[in-house]
């Protein structure tokens, strides 16, 4: 039996149509905890004030809150974040560490991202026996910058010191236009790292993993998909993989555009 976490960020408002913080209760929670999912725990890195309702599973949900918000990729390139590192990865890095301090292998599942069937299994699958992790999902909708997805990966126990190292070595959260050299988009870094570390990373294999990308595979027993709609949800709903009340989402809806 395998003994993962599964990590996630989570900021109140991200550039989503729908505002995490019904989605989560409402949604991401009730679907990482169906379907045979049982994960050894839940580590919730908040960024924010606000932080998500555990509630139905306080002995598996740890919900971490910092206080501060570095801010997405989109504020570092337009000047309002001066970090380094943007709440994704720094988020994301903590999860890893705390998945490594727990013994248990590390899954990351971003805060919008729902998988149906065994996607555990998948995960494990495409792992094989002897890559260290699988931090490649399909390239998606976005343009050059996406070459990668990492809404959904795995890591291996033994080799989270090491994904940690090799993230952290790709330098700074930076857009790739920008004229600073050392620093990238968090999903060029994981394709730049496959790249070097054939070794180490792999892609995910194709087909069931579609991150951004539509039409969604409602037939298929096994897949997954970050950035949900409203009518998506609905169309979930009614094909029953997914159980809630839309009013519990609805007024949380927000016009933005889908990065």
């Amino acid at each position: 039996m395998n003994k993962y976490l599964i990590g996630t960020g989570y900021v109140e408002r991200a550039k989503t149509p729908i505002f995490p913080g019904q989605f989560f209760r409402a949604v991401w929670l009730p679907n990482v905890f169906r379907q045979g999912v049982r994960p050894a725990r839940v580590a919730v890195v908040c960024n924010g004030e606000m932080q998500p309702s555990g509630a139905g599973y306080p002995d598996l949900v740890d919900l971490v809150h910092c206080p501060g918000n570095l801010g997405h990729i989109q504020d570092k390139d337009e000047g309002r974040s001066r970090y380094a590192l943007v709440g994704w990865s720094s988020a994301m890095l903590a999860a890893a560490l705390i998945a490594y301090n727990s013994e248990c292998d590390f899954i990351y599942q971003e805060q919008d991202c729902l998988g149906f069937g065994d996607y555990i299994g998948q995960l494990y699958r495409d792992l094989g026996t002897s890559a260290h992790a699988a931090v490649g999902g399909p390239i998606c909708r976005g343009g050059s910058r996406f070459r990668t997805s990492q809404s959904l990966f795995i890591v291996r126990h033994a080799y989270i010191w090491s994904f940690v190292r090799d993230y952290l070595m790709e330098g700074e959260d930076l857009s790739t236009n920008s004229p600073q050299a050392n620093g990238c988009w968090p999903e060029v870094k994981f394709s730049r790292m496959i790249q070097k570390y054939p070794d180490r990373y792999i892609y995910q294999s194709p087909g069931w993993n579609m991150d951004r990308n539509r039409p969604l595979p409602w037939g298929q027993p096994i897949w997954a998909a970050q950035q949900w709609t409203l009518p998506e949800l609905g169309e979930a709903e009614a094909r029953g993989l997914l159980s809630f009340s839309q009013e519990s989402v609805r007024h949380s809806q927000v016009e933005t555009t889908l990065i």
